[in-house]
């Protein structure tokens, strides 16, 4: 029986797609030319990662704040020249899967063009109802719920009707603040005790726990 009223929010880098290895590299390459130099890690995101990119470029990269339209343009630049990242092993049957029960969106800090081209190459966008990204909200911060808010009030999206699936703190936090319920990804960006920290709903570890897990904490009274 299908759940028309129920909604499911996705973060989209780290959850769905495994941009983690392609950020390392644009990240040092942005801190060399912008920033402090320094050589990025999957251990330096995953410790360090929180706030928005806003934050990880200024606390992190050292990109200061005049040069941050110059430096998410470089970004924006270096991600074009590479081939799309793949999805997480498990990611698209999971989708396809939740979509015939729930109604799937995206809130994104990441350029939509890109997202739209890059789950458009994995034959995904169409499984989503729509997509929400940074350019949207060029002032406001993931962290801030209203990163939430102002799509989820755009899409009608019932807070107690709806669960979020992030990979950071960020997501885990404005879900909360939302008052949503929240999955978090140990598959992502963040490490798995940072995540733990900001209590979820639900801690996973592998996409193929998704649509369980999603159906545990939606409201029984919606089916």
């Amino acid at each position: 029986m299908t759940r028309a009223n129920s909604f499911v929010l996705f973060d989209y880098d780290g959850v769905l797609v495994d941009t983690l290895p392609r950020y390392i590299h644009v990240a040092t390459k942005i801190a060399e030319r912008f920033g402090n130099g320094s050589q990025i890690t999957k251990d330096v995101v995953r410790s360090n990662w929180g706030g928005g990119w806003q934050n990880f470029y200024g606390r992190v990269l050292g990109v200061p704040e005049e040069k941050m339209t110059a430096a998410t343009a470089y970004y924006r630049e270096l991600q074009h020249d590479n081939a799309p990242p793949p999805l997480f092993e498990g990611i698209e049957t999971a989708v396809k899967k939740l979509a015939e029960s729930y109604k799937l969106f995206i809130i994104t800090a990441s350029n939509i063009k890109n997202v739209r081209n890059v789950l458009g190459s994995h034959k995904l966008e169409s499984f989503f109802e729509d997509i929400f990204c940074q350019e949207s909200l060029p002032n406001v911060r993931k962290g801030d719920p209203r990163f939430f808010l102002i799509p989820m009030q755009k899409w009608g999206v019932v807070p107690n009707r709806t669960v979020s699936i992030g990979d950071t703190i960020d997501e885990i936090v404005m879900g909360e603040k939302a008052s949503v319920k929240t999955i978090a990804c140990a598959w992502g960006w963040q490490s798995t005790e940072l995540l733990e920290q900001t209590h979820p709903d639900a801690l996973i570890s592998s996409p193929n726990q998704l649509v369980e897990t999603v159906s545990k904490l939606l409201p029984k009274n919606e089916l």
